[in-house]
């Protein structure tokens, strides 16, 4: 998920993207970790975390697995289904995320000075800034 695909003229594109992925053969993961904007609803209620993944099984459709992510856990390693009678494989979300901030250089291009961008709980906000002075970024 990105912000466009959460809010403005983007959702809407993204929502018939969606729906085609959904209407067909292909599995469906979406990395949801973005704060802001608008999510996609499921059959259920879900926890008051910040961060989803969302796995749709092309033949499990309708039924939909999740993993919640609380801010201050690592990202999970989640299963990524292939051609019927492969068995699954394993992504590791938290190892993929550390190669592509490393490689692309990430903590030159944040401004570590403001406030992350949507909101976060009074907790999840104490625990954003105590990581970020353990990093050097705060005083």
């Amino acid at each position: 998920m990105s912000p466009t695909n959460k809010r403005g003229n983007g959702l809407g594109r993204y929502a018939r993207k969606r729906l085609q992925v959904l209407s067909g053969s292909a599995h469906l993961v979406e990395i949801d970790l973005i704060r802001v904007g608008q999510r996609f609803p499921v059959d259920r209620v879900l926890p008051s975390v910040p961060y989803f993944v969302f796995l749709s099984r092309a033949e499990r459709r309708p039924r939909v697995e999740y993993w919640p992510i609380p801010i201050a856990q690592p990202l999970p390693v989640i299963p990524v289904p292939l051609l019927p009678g492969d068995p699954d494989v394993s992504l590791d979300l938290q190892a993929a995320l550390n190669t592509v901030h490393a490689t692309v250089g990430y903590e030159f291009m944040i401004d570590y000075s403001t406030a992350p961008p949507g909101p976060l709980s009074p907790e999840d906000a104490v625990w954003v800034e105590e990581r970020l002075r353990q990093a050097g970024r705060r005083p």
